[in-house]
């Protein structure tokens, strides 16, 4: 099985960037994908859900330190991260998390 693959995986290097040509041909082709992605590929603010089913339990530490957050530094712009490295600290003492 590994051999099978092996030659497989040596076929398809030696076809798509055997020579210099192919190798720009290759190249090419990626940028060429890149740029049709960008126009068909929809908007990030279109696919965006902040308001879904997909966000944390209210105990999860990220929730706590967004509370913590806006509850200490009001106005704010910090990121809640740094605010629940410290509380997980403050909650479990002589935890390294």
């Amino acid at each position: 099985m590994g051999t099978a693959v092996h030659r497989a995986l040596e076929s398809f290097v030696t076809f798509t960037i055997g020579t210099r040509r192919r190798a720009a041909a290759t190249v090419l082709a990626w940028i060429a994908l890149a740029g049709v992605m960008a126009f068909v590929a929809p908007a990030p603010d279109s696919v965006r859900d902040n308001a879904g089913g997909n966000d944390p339990p209210s105990g999860a530490p990220s929730q706590v330190a967004e509370r913590t957050l806006r509850r200490e530094f009001p106005g704010s712009d910090a990121l809640p991260s740094q605010v629940a490295e410290r509380t997980l600290r403050r909650e479990f003492p002589g935890s390294d998390a």
